[in-house]
């Protein structure tokens, strides 16, 4: 089946991202695997007082929960094909001279940061534990942490299924501005 010149921009793109996410995703774990080393090599105790190390371990759990639940929200909010209509037709208004490869670009462009910002919120995460051991020795959070923010990277892996529907919507979106686009076919 011959790809149209909407998909063809899509592989392109998930080639490109792919890449980053890559690059998130062995930095965060390089960084937890140090951490990780060093608490199997130096198993050293908590050096702050009981009470210090209970108010770190609270902060800490609270901007994890921030992170993690902001993680959701954000997936929630910008990954969803209601989210891309309404952004190609935001689009369309803001270069209505824009042909449906442009409008693609455009989409595609934005989206590249919305995944950059995601996997950055899960490598925070990840990172979120790695200084809490530094700064106590304890590893139990940064492994909960290191699992959650991992998942997180994980689940949002850029996929050619997330964005299947888009050239379909970039078509669907001239359409109704009355903007026949000939030139690229439907997927």
């Amino acid at each position: 089946m011959a790809q149209t010149g909407l998909a063809v921009l899509i592989d392109q793109f998930l080639r490109k991202i792919k890449l980053y996410w890559q690059i998130v995703f062995l930095v965060s774990v390089v960084v937890y695997g140090v951490s990780f080393l060093h608490h199997l090599q130096f198993r050293k105790g908590i050096p702050l007082s009981p009470g210090t190390y209970k108010t770190l371990d609270q902060v800490f759990f609270v901007l994890a929960l921030v992170l993690a639940v902001g993680i959701f929200l954000y997936k929630r909010k910008f990954f969803k094909i209601k989210y891309f209509q309404n952004r190609l037709e935001e689009l369309l208004g803001e270069h209505p001279e824009a042909d449906a490869r442009q409008l693609m670009r455009l989409l595609l462009r934005e989206l590249e940061r919305r995944f950059k910002t995601v996997w950055f919120m899960g490598a925070a995460l990840i990172a979120l534990g790695v200084v809490e051991y530094w700064i106590t020795f304890s590893s139990y959070n940064m492994n909960v942490y290191f699992v959650v923010g991992l998942y997180s990277i994980f689940l949002n892996y850029p996929r050619q299924d997330l964005l299947v529907d888009i050239p379909f919507l970039v078509q669907e979106v001239l359409k109704e501005a009355g903007k026949e686009n000939m030139s690229e076919e439907m997927p």
